[in-house]
């Protein structure tokens, strides 16, 4: 399966961008991180921080240089907020609940999309992922206390976004 995704991905990347851009090369490491990523949750319900916290670095790295649609303080404030905001949900699902609900490395997963994507891209990947979530859940888990791996539905909202792109969303809103 891994060997016949990512070179979808990456022609798809290719077909959006262009070899020429500097956002085709920055996706592409990040799809380098993200399909790993997907099926190691997918199988083993657990995204390694040897995977996603590299991401934090990398996407503020990326920001700093030019031809990058997201800037170094963007991407900054932008994973400073997720960050606290997911740690804040977490903690306060934990007190109420007494059990994890949403997963460390969901949380440093989503921390370095920020730093990819900013904060016009970003709550796109959170909706996407929850409705996905969602439908999964609905589906085929339907239990509400069985645990699922979430970060399957990130990678692939986050996928989505770098193939399909902002401009892209923006050009089908008059249809709406």
């Amino acid at each position: 399966m891994v060997e016949i995704i990512t070179p979808i991905i990456l022609v798809a990347l290719y077909l959006h961008y262009g070899i020429t851009s500097f956002l085709f090369y920055k996706y592409v490491i990040l799809m380098g991180f993200l399909v790993p990523i997907f099926f190691i949750d997918a199988f083993q319900q657990i995204i390694p921080h040897v995977l996603s916290i590299p991401l934090i670095v990398i996407g503020l790295v990326l920001s700093l240089i030019p031809g990058n649609d997201i800037g170094v303080m963007n991407a900054v404030l932008t994973a400073l907020f997720v960050f606290s905001l997911l740690l804040l949900l977490a903690w306060s699902y934990q007190k109420l609940r007494g059990s994890e609900g949403l997963g460390g490395g969901d949380i440093w997963l989503l921390t370095g999309l920020s730093t990819f994507f900013g904060v016009t891209g970003i709550p796109y990947i959170f909706i996407l992922s929850a409705l996905m979530g969602i439908v999964y859940f609905l589906i085929f888990i339907r239990q509400k206390n069985r645990p699922f791996a979430f970060g399957t539905f990130i990678a692939v909202a986050a996928m989505l976004w770098a193939v399909i792109g902002e401009q892209t969303i923006l050009d089908l809103i008059p249809y709406f």
